[in-house]
């Protein structure tokens, strides 16, 4: 499973997942293990689903559209419903952002965001000097004077403007939201475990609503995660993670269930497409019918019908 430290709250509840033995115990079971592996960004995790060097990733809008019109993908539970920011000193307007520097990761739902705030003020990344950065990194970029701004996913954007509330904001915004997907291959070889899979992703969430200690113990493996994959300590401190996290939880109800309302005709992620299109960030024959025929709905909704079979409210977390 490959997933992003650097996101939230999915990248506290991967790690969850990870300490979690009932689900080691269940998929060997099936003669299943499980390795988890850290990427700085949903963009890194396409070519890993490609080549088959992973069978589940989390992924956000943008490399979730890219990634389903080359790998058939099942999406088994939502990880987050919350905003992608382009951030830089206050009084910046989108319309400045003209000739600026902006930090970007290309490919990710940061990026979307970006291409999103220039084009509603008539202006393209062509008008723009995007400079590449690995998300952490761009906080102090921005505040040293190597860049004017940047665009990124939570937590980055509210915890940089949560510190400086007074030197920056929020330039525009775009709603970001993301997944837990697995390759299809895998749910039709593996139907079980990956049920198994879409339990703990559940579990981990009623975990988290149980005792709000345990988002901070999350916190804690998503920090050494962090840290063992940037070779930098996040500059966060947990009860802001923690805080930061738990508004995102809230978000979703505590829940990976997907609302049907995602594969509708004007569902953001199919919006998204378009504008993707449009702009040639995805081919233009990128078929709706893969998109919307990735949700795996049913894998999330059966585990919910049986918390008994699936020990959704039995916790068995390793240190």
């Amino acid at each position: 499973m490959a997933y992003q430290p650097l996101a939230s709250p999915g990248g506290i509840i991967i790690p969850a997942m990870q300490h979690d033995r009932i689900l080691r115990r269940e998929l060997a079971r099936r003669g299943v293990s499980l390795r988890f592996v850290a990427a700085g960004n949903g963009g890194d995790l396409i070519p890993m689903l490609q080549k088959g060097d992973a069978q589940f990733a989390t992924m956000a809008d943008m490399p979730l559209i890219e990634a389903a019109n080359t790998v058939p993908l099942s999406i088994i539970g939502q990880l987050k419903r919350n905003y992608a920011m382009v951030v830089g000193p206050r009084g910046l307007s989108a319309k400045d952002l003209k000739g600026k520097r902006i930090g970007n990761a290309f490919a990710t739902t940061g990026h979307f965001a970006l291409l999103k705030v220039l084009s509603s003020v008539g202006l393209s990344e062509l008008d723009v000097a995007l400079v590449p950065f690995e998300v952490n990194l761009m906080p102090d970029a921005l505040r040293s004077g190597h860049i004017d701004a940047f665009a990124a996913w939570e937590p980055t954007p509210s915890l940089t403007i949560g510190r400086n509330p007074d030197r920056y904001g929020a330039i525009g915004r775009q709603q970001s939201i993301s997944f837990l997907v697995s390759t299809r291959a895998f749910t039709a070889q593996h139907p079980e475990a990956a049920r198994q899979v879409a339990a703990a992703l559940v579990r981990a969430m009623h975990w988290f609503r149980a005792d709000r200690s345990h988002v901070v113990t999350a916190v804690r493996w998503n920090i050494a995660a962090t840290e063992a994959l940037t070779g930098a300590r996040p500059q966060v401190g947990e009860r802001e993670y923690a805080k930061s996290a738990r508004a995102d939880l809230e978000e979703l109800g505590y829940s990976p269930k997907m609302s049907r309302s995602l594969t509708s005709k004007r569902s953001l992620l199919l919006e998204a497409q378009e504008f993707l299109k449009s702009i040639g960030k995805v081919p233009r024959t990128a078929s709706e019918d893969a998109l919307i025929g990735s949700f795996s709905y049913e894998i999330v909704e059966d585990v919910l019908k049986k918390p008994k079979q699936y020990n959704l409210f039995r916790f068995d977390y390793a240190p």
